[in-house]
């Protein structure tokens, strides 16, 4: 059984993988000392055991974006926010037809850490606190995988390094094994232009997810137009998080 402490670590360990991939590091948010002060019992239908409760209350989460989209962890995969005092319900589930509450049973142990994103398409990872495994599952394809909490990310994180799994922008992620080949090698050619694995990828992830996703358009026959307009919301709000660090 994981501890609190390694969960948390395990969790604040894959967000910060992904704010040197593709999310802003600003969209990431950590709790106060002594946790999420909105976070207690009576908010859950059915309720969550202290154990539970005690991973929620302690773990980092993700901002929406300025348009109030979610940033994807995984393919079609968001994190569930319980940080929030507008929380209440039996957990995260799937808009109709498809909540998670009509196909299993959500124990008092087990927490949602993400779900699937504007859509039921998508993954879910729950974390059974009394064993301290995390699975991860898509109910569309069948796909069910468990590992201890210290290893889901580091699998999830291998998926992204090998560019199984790669982001398009910060709120859209794609499974290779879905896509065209050659869209996969030309994006791949991308990644690695700009050092994918490797560290120094951080130092230019900006200008690298700009040409990925102008290639993705490209390749799916879109326009450029949007990217144009995206573009400028990003410079923007480059601009306010440099200047919101020099605040701090």
């Amino acid at each position: 059984m994981a501890t609190t402490n390694e969960i948390v670590g395990a969790v604040a360990s894959f967000y910060d993988f992904l704010a040197n991939l593709h999310i802003p590091r600003s969209a990431l948010k950590y709790p106060p000392y002594g946790g999420w002060p909105d976070v207690d019992g009576s908010s859950y239908r059915p309720p969550k055991n202290e154990a539970a409760l005690d991973v929620i209350r302690h773990l980092p989460y993700l901002h929406s974006d300025q348009n109030g989209d979610d940033h994807q962890v995984y393919e079609k995969t968001a994190v569930w926010d319980y940080s929030g005092d507008e929380f209440e319900g039996s957990g995260p589930h799937d808009p109709d037809p498809y909540p998670l509450r009509e196909i299993i049973d959500v124990s008092e142990s087990e927490v949602v850490l993400a779900q699937p994103s504007g859509g039921h398409y998508g993954y879910y990872f729950i974390l059974e606190t009394a064993t301290g495994i995390i699975s991860l599952r898509e109910f569309d394809y069948c796909e069910w995988e468990e590992y201890p909490a210290s290893e889901f990310f580091e699998v999830i994180k291998s998926r992204f390094r090998s560019l199984e799994v790669y982001p398009i922008d910060a709120n859209e992620v794609e499974m290779a094994e879905r896509c065209d080949d050659d869209q996969n090698e030309r994006l791949a050619d991308i990644f690695h232009s700009y050092g994918w694995p490797s560290a120094e990828f951080s130092l230019g992830k900006d200008e690298c997810m700009r040409k990925i996703r102008k290639a993705w358009r490209e390749e799916n026959g879109w326009s450029d137009s949007e990217d144009d307009d995206n573009e400028g919301n990003e410079d923007v709000q480059q601009l306010t998080e440099g200047i919101e660090e020099m605040d701090t």
